[in-house]
């Protein structure tokens, strides 16, 4: 099974990002992935024409329940995996933007939550301790999204909390960074995956490089191949995987 996660770039609405969504996905071509998540989602002018495509295509589409001055997350699943829509109805003033489906594949239940953190540093460690419970309910697990950790400091493994601190004592994102999340996630028993090379987020010229903030986070399953494919259809390039089923 192969997953898709991308950063759209909606940013609340058509005055501020994309103008358009069925720019996304050539309808015309097979399907790519069996998962399809899509962060910074919002329903734009062409929204219902742009999930019918999906539909037409072979999925099942789920989107969060409407908010105002908020984001979507939408997550489309090939029917041939029976999805369900296990958490969306969720008013989410607290907590980031995600979104709870379940799917079936080899007899087995799995769920995969598509999430978006944003804001300050500080509201994002506080959207992430509200969310992780949520996501310790179910056992097989893969959480794919934008968490929006900023740069990353040292080397790209886990740390002890220690070392965390001394890393980060001199930046702004001393209280939400790669290595928390990756701490917290494995102290939850999840792994966090992020690919061994490129960016999620280029950064706009003058400025070079870019930033590693679209991850996986799995429990219970596998995952391989993971890359970030470049794009000019979104700021943000694409996370993808292959998802190993026993």
């Amino acid at each position: 099974m192969r997953i898709l996660e991308w950063n759209v770039n909606c940013a609340i609405g058509s005055k501020h990002g994309r103008q358009c969504l069925k720019s996304l996905f050539n309808f015309n071509k097979d399907p790519e992935y069996d998962i399809l998540i899509l962060t910074e989602f919002y329903r734009l002018e062409d929204y219902f024409e742009f999930e019918k495509n999906v539909r037409a295509w072979g999925y099942e589409p789920f989107i969060t329940v409407e908010q105002n001055n908020r984001n979507d997350v939408f997550i489309a699943v090939l029917k041939e995996h029976k999805p369900k829509l296990k958490s969306g109805e969720l008013y989410r003033s607290d907590l980031p933007d995600f979104l709870v489906v379940s799917f079936e594949t080899a007899d087995k239940e799995f769920i995969v939550i598509g999430i978006r953190l944003f804001g300050g540093y500080n509201l994002m460690k506080s959207q992430f301790e509200k969310f992780l419970p949520l996501a310790n309910e179910f056992k097989n697990v893969i959480i794919a999204g934008d968490f929006n950790n900023g740069k990353i400091h040292g080397e790209e493994k886990i740390y002890k909390k220690e070392e965390i601190d001394v890393l980060y004592k001199p930046y702004l994102q001393f209280e939400y960074n790669y290595h928390r999340l990756k701490l917290w996630f494995y102290e939850n028993e999840f792994s966090m995956i992020t690919p061994d090379h490129g960016v999620s987020y280029p950064y706009k010229p003058p400025y070079k490089g870019g930033s590693r903030i679209d991850h996986f986070s799995i429990k219970n399953i596998k995952i391989d191949d993971v890359l970030y494919l470049e794009t000019k259809l979104s700021d943000h390039n694409q996370l993808v995987g292959k998802l190993i089923i026993d």
